[in-house]
């Protein structure tokens, strides 16, 4: 008996000794064989869209709303690094290929909200349902659009920009950086009208926008200045310039849009 207990022993000792030098050498060989999934792109999709809660349209609203709040959160996110690309130092076509990624996640997300809401007949809703159905509609699709003017519009920009190796005026970046800052405020108050509308957050976004129209003036006023003062930077950067400042002033139009349609979701 002592005889088999000791030859099992020493051959489990020989086994662990072949084998345990081998087991790194073994993954990595079946990590090429069967790659490991991507399980982020995979799964990524609406997480409370039941179908179920159709039968109930508030509590199918209630689940609009819900990813509505992811996808304003990866626009904001978006926009808060979309000046980035054009930074002096940077790699623009990282900061191109992030903005796409999380534009695809909007894009995804806005279809799918739009086919849920859509199997809600109008016809079998009230008046206040009906408002509540086309806004959450419509704030989906103005998300989806700001999205795609950071993820294609500047997109581009950036990669015009980077093609001419210019750069900008300390003075013309500054402002850029400024008016994103401005337009970030008002986006964080878009955010708090969706999440619990009212009227004085609304009135509050809507000044920031009358002040946005004069400040965007104020800042091309300067731009032209400076190609009077005959700055090199501002000359070589003039049209890209004033399109992102465009664009960026597109955006803040569609979040205080969006901020208004939340009101019908009170």
């Amino acid at each position: 008996a002592a005889k088999i207990a000791f030859t099992h022993i020493i051959f489990n000792v020989l086994l662990a000794a072949i084998f345990i030098p081998l087991l790194t050498p073994l993954v990595k060989l079946m990590e090429k064989i069967v790659p490991a999934r991507d399980e982020e792109a995979e799964e990524f999709g609406p997480k409370y869209l039941e179908r179920s809660a159709l039968e109930t349209p508030v509590i199918a609203f209630a689940r609009s709303r819900m990813e509505i709040m992811r996808i304003t959160q990866i626009a904001q996110s978006m926009f808060s690094v979309c000046l980035k690309m054009f930074s002096r130092g940077e790699d623009p076509y990282e900061s191109i290929e992030h903005l796409q990624t999380e534009d695809d996640k909007i894009d995804i997300l806005e279809k799918a909200i739009r086919f849920y809401l859509a199997e809600i007949s109008a016809e079998e809703l009230s008046e206040v349902l009906s408002k509540k159905q086309l806004a959450l509609l419509s704030i989906a699709s103005d998300l989806e659009e700001i999205g795609d003017t950071m993820s294609r519009e500047m997109a581009a920009l950036a990669v015009k920009k980077a093609k001419r190796h210019i750069f900008f005026s300390d003075a013309g970046w500054h402002d850029l950086r400024s008016f994103q800052g401005m337009v970030m405020d008002n986006f964080e108050l878009a955010v708090s009208m969706l999440s619990q509308p009212h009227g004085d957050i609304l009135l509050k976004i809507k000044r920031h926008e009358s002040n946005m129209n004069e400040m965007e003036q104020q800042m091309r006023q300067a731009h032209i200045t400076r190609l009077h003062d005959g700055l090199k930077e501002s000359f070589d950067t003039s049209s890209i310039h004033l399109d992102i400042l465009a664009n960026i002033r597109r955006i803040n139009i569609k979040i205080t849009r969006i901020s208004e349609r939340a009101m019908d979701l009170s």
